[in-house]
């Protein structure tokens, strides 16, 4: 079936079939979507359903989907490799998403970047 809809262009139906499936499935359909113009969104659940977050993660950077980023970030944890939650945390305090920034790090247990945050930007804990 998710040949089917790839093969002609049912991109509405190729997600849901994708996240009804396995992780092969989840791939298979991220990868299409990363080539379709306008549907790196979907590309980006995807990857992050399938556990490739740093794919979905870089692929939300270079497609400008601040919003699917967001999203991405309430998933991470303390065992998310630690560049990656630094790359998007820097991101949100260069954005002015203080809050966003300070939660991701919080929640990956940064407490040292925490401090470093609130110390160079006159914030009060």
């Amino acid at each position: 079936a998710i040949r089917l809809c790839k093969e002609n262009n049912m991109h509405e139906y190729l997600a849901n079939l994708a996240f009804q499936g396995g992780s092969q499935d989840l791939l298979d359909a991220a990868r299409y979507y990363e080539t379709v113009p306008g549907q790196e969104d979907k590309a980006i659940l995807l990857y992050h359903k399938a556990g490739h977050t740093t794919k979905a993660v870089d692929l939300a950077f270079r497609a400008n989907k601040y919003a699917e980023l967001a999203l991405i970030t309430d998933g991470l944890t303390e065992k998310t490799d630690p560049m990656l939650v630094r790359r998007v945390a820097d991101f949100f305090m260069e954005n002015e998403q203080f809050d966003k920034a300070v939660d991701l790090l919080a929640v990956s247990k940064k407490v040292k970047f925490l401090y470093i945050f609130y110390t160079n930007d006159n914030y009060s804990i």
